[in-house]
């Protein structure tokens, strides 16, 4: 966050627009888009106050530059600056009119239900900030109404009298609740009446229930609502995984009026093939390339911008492999790298080949063999040349139990394995290394990903 004052409060005429705030989900699921700065305002302090999708700067600030502060005047000029970068660089995705919900929201409830002292905390204090901003909005309707006795107010003063007023209104002889009634209402709010009749106020009945919800879901906004895909169910593939588009098209091509492969082709893609072998076409070309974007319609888009993707004719010939180290981000929040080199204290002739894992953190992946439903185990698989063999099993870093019950990774984790080379190898010897793995995070899995790796070392006589 930018710790710029963008006007003064007592200089300010209270007759300025009224700003605008971005949620941060849709910047952080499309590869052009990036949160510049938050700012101070009424929903959170998370959200987004200046931010870029594609050649689009969002400066949420309404205040025009007459009012500004020398430092927002310099802010102002340097993003627009910075936005000139991007000319003609048209966002990859755009947000559907009626708008569509992070499956992270599926979650809220849940996570409000988990923590009841917590929330308790959180009322007391609550109830303390309303009767603070009682008093600061009384103190603006009586500014305005005063204001209002000698002359016209202008279209925004009525506004901020309206919302004042409104606030007024809200918090004026609010009532506080006894402890136990706050805990069941409490659980009504978040989770709802329907499953409060279904699960009344046991905790693990919730945390099942929104564990096995989420990857399957889907928001409908012509209900509003999120909604399980039965076809994701059915297949027991989450939602958002490029697998499901690979067993739509398998599908496909042994029925091309399958009625299961339309449906999960026209509401996960943008497009519209007429042949199983246009949709094959597509995805051989651009399934490395592939991001999935809630907020812009459950969709999957083709990125041609982020570093790490590249597309090949074979999708299991990814060159997604970096033998050099590189950091995990939003996007990537997986990074690998191999090693291959002598092992120097066993004997002659062996080598240690070692994948490392670095993990963003609040991220995590499956341990190998261990991964249950629709979550995917990471693979190890090695294609050893003519004079190449193993001489024992992967050594394997500890896993840790995740909330689903299954093992997981986080942070940094390495694989170890010792390779015996026959005598007669000398050279560049490469081994060809094939990784599965699926990053997920609390709220959200990624689809699964298969990086092709090369590991290789020079063998001398």
């Amino acid at each position: 966050m930018l710790g710029v004052r963008m006007f003064d409060r007592d200089s300010t005429p209270i007759s300025i627009r009224i700003g605008t705030v971005s949620t941060p989900q849709s910047f952080l699921q499309a590869p052009d888009a990036e949160i510049i700065s938050a700012g101070t305002n009424s929903r959170s302090c998370r959200s987004v106050a200046i931010g870029r999708h594609g050649n689009y700067l969002g400066w949420g600030f309404a205040i025009d530059p007459s009012h500004m502060t020398p430092a927002a005047k310099a802010m102002f000029v340097n993003s627009v600056v910075y936005i000139s970068k991007f000319s003609g660089k048209t966002p990859k995705t755009t947000i559907p009119t009626g708008g569509f919900l992070k499956r992270q929201l599926i979650y809220q409830p849940r996570d409000a239900l988990l923590d009841v002292p917590s929330a308790l905390r959180n009322a007391k204090a609550v109830y303390q900030d309303s009767l603070t901003t009682l008093e600061e909005q009384k103190r603006t309707v009586n500014k305005i109404e005063a204001i209002a006795e000698t002359r016209t107010l202008t279209q925004y003063e009525q506004l901020y009298l309206r919302m004042a007023r409104r606030t007024v209104k809200t918090l004026d002889g609010k009532k506080t609740e006894s402890e136990s009634e706050f805990v069941q209402n409490h659980f009504k709010r978040h989770a709802g009446q329907k499953l409060f009749n279904q699960f009344g106020m046991d905790i693990q009945s919730y945390d099942e229930h929104f564990q096995q919800l989420a990857p399957t879901s889907y928001f409908d906004p012509s209900k509003f609502d999120f909604v399980v895909c039965k076809e994701s169910q059915e297949l027991g593939i989450p939602v958002g995984d490029v697998r499901i588009l690979d067993k739509a098209i398998e599908m496909l091509e042994s029925d091309s009026k399958n009625k299961t492969a339309n449906t999960l082709l026209r509401r996960y893609t943008t497009e519209r093939f007429k042949s199983p072998e246009e949709w094959r076409d597509w995805l051989t070309r651009n399934r490395s390339r592939l991001f999935f974007h809630e907020v812009a319609g459950y969709k999957f888009f083709v990125n041609d911008l982020d570093r790490s993707f590249s597309a090949t004719a074979d999708p299991d010939e990814r060159p997604m492999g970096k033998t050099e180290e590189w950091e995990p981000d939003q996007f990537n929040p997986v990074s690998i790298t191999i090693s291959l080199e002598a092992n120097r204290s066993a004997p002659k002739s062996t080598y240690m080949l070692r994948v490392r894992f670095k993990i963003l953190e609040k991220w995590h992946i499956y341990k190998t063999g261990d991964a249950k439903g629709v979550y995917t185990p990471t693979k190890i698989a090695l294609e050893l040349p003519e004079g190449v063999s193993m001489s024992e099993d992967w050594k394997q870093p500890d896993a840790k139990t995740g909330s689903a019950g299954t093992q997981i990774y986080e942070n940094d984790v390495q694989f170890e394995r010792t390779l015996k080379f026959d005598a007669e190898l000398k050279g560049t010897v490469s081994i060809p290394v094939t990784i599965e793995y699926m990053a997920c995070d609390a709220n959200r899995c990624l689809p699964s990903k298969k990086e092709k790796h090369t590991a290789s070392v020079s063998v001398k006589k």
